[in-house]
């Protein structure tokens, strides 16, 4: 109706999936980051969650575009309601192997063989399951014992449970924590914030060919994003609204009153909803008046009542005792997180990324970056960079004192709680209870380990170099060239009684939970990636970085 007043080629906000109008926030890149990372790895479970309308699809269904044909095999279910049996079918079906069976354990018998078929080729197998709290609780059994088909060394099928919030507090349930200890990453996806809201609706209108043609006012994006709360299907919703009052009042400057006609159009309700607070307010009010007519307050009646007259001299009103020096940290704490918050709002997340890299990147003796790719998630980016300089990054999950008994530089996500703005640091140095970092926040590049915990996300990642190409899978039984590496390390960190055989036998296996419990790693027998970290670290300490040593002409 309103596409050629308005110029546009398309309607700009409709709330089905179109690919051309896809738009990726902060939030959106850190979840595909996240998903991407995880079927490349390997993990097996992959749970993503977010409220009605924020983008789940839409991160799913470009994930899924993302993974090549020559390099995955996918398969997404939108509807899961269904019963086991017909869930197997549907899965079966989408890869394209038999599924007229009625029996569970034929059509998990084909699934098998489709799936070591692919994994020989060296095809990942990716399955993606939308609307998953809709699951019932015996599909979601199914679901398991299909993670269940794997090799001995990796998973020969990822899967990704997405879904509203009520599938976390499904999987929560006792009956199903088998399930839910397996999921290996979580992402709540959250609404836009108000500047990503604006920025997605010039991202659309431009897309659908109206850029110069129509405005949105800076007050109208305000209360679209007010009204929307930052979901993306309740803005396509109100905007497509505002632009139809706008046709009906000639108008291609879509303002404040346009937004507000729009929402109560579609809500059906008043635009400014009645809030009880605002009763609750009048009335405690009104209430200290009545009192001050009836006591004679001075303060609100202007004379002195006869009480007051007749009583003794007042106390005198001494000034509140100092803060007690318990509490000052906390507000410095949160004094500077909201600092942070506002310096943040203004930085480049790719440029503060590239900055972090850089800062690391002398220790290890390889190219700073020049830029990143402004169209990637910053993670996987920062990482492909990583990678043609020879370095791995690998996710760290702990504490930050965990991280700096590790010893080795990492880049750290800072985020001030708000979930709307977050950057990179490189972790460089650490010592007597301080850490160095770059770039610098707040101005500083030190803090105390107390004070800058409130800034930490908890995300990290370690750079480290496999320079033997080590593979982080192998297993007891494994034999060959990469198995005599992993001894020599072990030889060299002080296991001179290791035979360097090329046999993953049962004196290497030894050796390695030997050596983990040495250095407080998990114990497991396998020499994954921070085991190799660890030997790395152990066997050639004077090409390795280490945090305990940067800094050592700096006061921290």
């Amino acid at each position: 109706m309103y596409l050629d007043f308005y110029g546009f080629t398309e309607k700009p906000f409709t709330i089905t999936p179109n690919p051309r109008f896809i738009f990726f926030s902060k939030i959106h890149k850190e979840a595909f980051a996240l998903l991407l990372y995880g079927i490349n790895n390997h993990f097996g479970f992959i749970e993503l969650i977010g409220e009605v309308g924020t983008g789940k699809t839409t991160v799913l269904r470009t994930l899924l575009g993302q993974l090549g044909e020559d390099a995955c095999r996918t398969a997404l279910i939108f509807n899961p309601s269904l019963s086991a049996v017909d869930l197997m079918r549907a899965i079966n079906h989408e890869y394209g192997i038999p599924a007229t069976s009625g029996n569970i354990a034929e059509l998990l018998d084909e699934l098998n063989r489709f799936l070591l078929r692919e994994n020989a080729a060296g095809r990942t197998v990716v399955l993606v399951i939308d609307e998953a709290q809709n699951l019932a609780p015996d599909v979601l059994e199914q679901i398991r014992l299909i993670s269940n088909l794997e090799t001995e060394a990796d998973k020969l099928i990822q899967i990704v449970l997405a879904g509203q919030p009520e599938l976390g507090r499904l999987l929560a349930k006792p009956e199903l924590r088998q399930i839910n200890q397996r999921i290996a990453l979580r992402y709540h996806l959250k609404p836009l914030d108000r500047e990503d809201s604006r920025v997605y609706i010039e991202h659309r209108l431009e897309i659908a060919g109206g850029r110069g043609k129509v405005q949105f006012t800076a007050s109208a994006c305000r209360w679209i994003y007010r009204y929307s709360r930052g979901t993306p299907r309740l803005i396509n919703q109100l905007c497509d609204r505002a632009l139809l009052i706008g046709y009906t009042e000639n108008s291609r400057k879509i303002t404040g009153r346009f937004a507000t006609l729009a929402f109560r159009d579609i809500m059906l309700k008043p635009a400014r909803p009645f809030r009880p607070l605002l009763l609750v307010g009048a009335v405690i009010i009104l209430c200290a008046l009545l009192l001050s007519i009836i006591f004679g307050y001075p303060s609100l009646t202007g004379r002195k009542s006869s009480a007051t007259t007749a009583g003794p001299p007042p106390t005198a009103i001494h000034p509140p005792p100092a803060a007690s020096p318990a509490f000052p940290a906390l507000s410095s704490a949160v004094s500077m997180k909201k600092t942070l918050q506002v310096e943040l709002s203004v930085r480049s997340e790719s440029k503060s990324a590239v900055q972090a890299f850089n800062a690391l990147a002398p220790l290890w003796r390889v190219p700073p970056v020049r830029r990143l790719n402004g169209y990637s998630p910053v993670i996987p980016e920062i990482r492909r960079q990583a990678g043609k300089r020879g370095l791995v990054m690998t996710p760290f999950s702990g504490s930050l004192d965990e991280l700096i008994l590790l010893d080795y530089p990492a880049l750290l996500a800072i985020s001030p709680g708000d979930d709307k703005n977050s950057c990179l640091v490189a972790l460089t140095g650490a010592r007597n209870g301080s850490i160095l970092i770059a770039p610098p926040l707040l101005g500083r590049t030190a803090f105390a380990k107390s004070e800058f915990l409130p800034l930490w996300s908890g995300h990290a990642w370690i750079i480290w170099r496999n320079s033997e190409n080590i593979p982080p899978t192998l297993d007891q039984g494994a034999a060959g060239p990469a198995v005599k590496k992993i001894q020599g390390l072990l030889r060299k960190a002080g296991f001179t009684g290791l035979r360097a055989n090329g046999l993953y036998d049962a004196a290497t296996v030894r050796a390695i939970r030997d050596f983990q419990v040495s250095r407080r790693i998990k114990v497991t027998g396998k020499a994954g990636p921070y085991t190799l970290i660890h030997l790395y670290k152990a066997a050639n300490s004077a090409a390795t970085p280490r945090l305990s040593e940067a800094g050592k002409g700096d006061r921290l």
